[in-house]
């Protein structure tokens, strides 16, 4: 006999063992375990984006509505970049990778001004709305490039 229409059942999933998204590596920087030199540029590609702040300045940035309040909470959040990004590279023989916390302040700069907000005090000019999406392209492009990590 079949259940009555509307009525919802759950399957019980089975069990998957858990895999690894990259920031269970033992060191930062190691080597993916994909091969063949696109995926190597895209797992430094992704090792750009600051998605630590990524993911909570569009939702802080939603709860202020001033605009002078909002470049405030950008400021906030490069800085949190800039430590959260140092805290992630630091080694104890060589500290913080400084190339890979400048790379993800500057990458984040730029992905503040793609979205619309700004900095205090550095305001776009109207007539320049497409350069943070150029500068988008040419930095994803460019720094996976030349710098490889330490």
């Amino acid at each position: 006999m079949g259940f009555p229409v509307g009525v919802l059942t759950i399957r019980k999933a089975a069990a998957r063992p858990l895999q690894p998204s990259g920031l269970e590596s033992a060191e930062v920087g190691a080597p993916s375990e994909t091969v063949g030199p696109i995926a190597a540029w895209m797992d430094r590609l992704v090792k750009l984006v600051p998605a630590e702040v990524l993911s909570i300045f569009p939702v802080g940035n939603s709860l202020i509505a001033e605009d002078f309040a909002r470049s405030w909470w950008a400021l906030a959040c490069l800085f949190l970049t800039f430590a959260i990004r140092a805290k992630a590279t630091w080694s104890k023989d060589k500290g913080p990778q400084w190339a890979a916390v400048f790379i993800a302040c500057a990458a984040f700069a730029i992905w503040i001004y793609v979205l619309g907000s700004h900095f205090p005090a550095i305001t776009l000019a109207k007539n320049l709305y497409y350069l943070p999406s150029i500068l988008v392209l040419v930095w994803t492009t460019i720094i996976p490039i030349f710098y490889q990590g330490e």
